[in-house]
């Protein structure tokens, strides 16, 4: 019997799947982030969902011109933390073909602490070194880390190690 409630729920979420594709990102408590144009290094960056917080506080910030996005509330995560991949590259448009340059390698940066949607802390949602070294100690250091980075083949060798990301 449990097996059979087992393939409704699973035949409903796929029908749910395809219908709302983003489904599996979008989460249900309404998070917003909002990144000040021109700042850098994670500086100003919040994490909001409450719709009277988020009026307040751009009312009171007037002056600067945020970036707002829907906070992606279930993303992928290594060593259940949020982390991102930083790529360098140069483009060069000339004669109307477009050159691009990619640098051979990458890094991927970590957030210090593992990823949940209750709490708006910087060290869990933003994962810019200048914002996570404040953060870091070794109890919370992902494996094989150096200052919460890996390497691009440190990456490689982990999604090797693993069935398939877990979303």
């Amino acid at each position: 019997m449990a097996q059979k409630y087992k393939e409704l729920v699973k035949d409903c979420a796929i029908k749910i799947l395809n219908k709302w594709p983003q489904f599996r990102y979008d989460g249900y408590k309404n998070l917003w982030i909002f990144k000040p144009l021109g700042s850098s290094s994670g500086n100003g960056v919040v994490v909001l969902n409450d719709e009277d917080k988020i009026r307040r506080q751009f009312l009171f910030l007037k002056m600067t011109t945020y970036v707002a996005q829907k906070y992606i509330e279930r993303p992928m995560l290594i060593h259940d933390r949020k982390f991102d991949i930083r790529i360098y590259f140069m483009t060069f448009i000339r004669d109307k073909f477009v050159h691009i340059w990619l640098y051979k390698d990458c890094y991927i940066k970590f957030a210090t602490y593992s990823f949940t949607c209750d709490s708006f802390n910087k060290s869990i949602h933003v994962t810019n070194y200048a914002i996570q070294k404040y953060f870091m100690n070794a109890a919370d250091e992902v494996p094989g880390a150096k200052e919460n980075m890996w390497t691009l083949t440190q990456l490689i060798d982990y999604f090797q190690t693993i069935d398939e990301p877990r979303l």
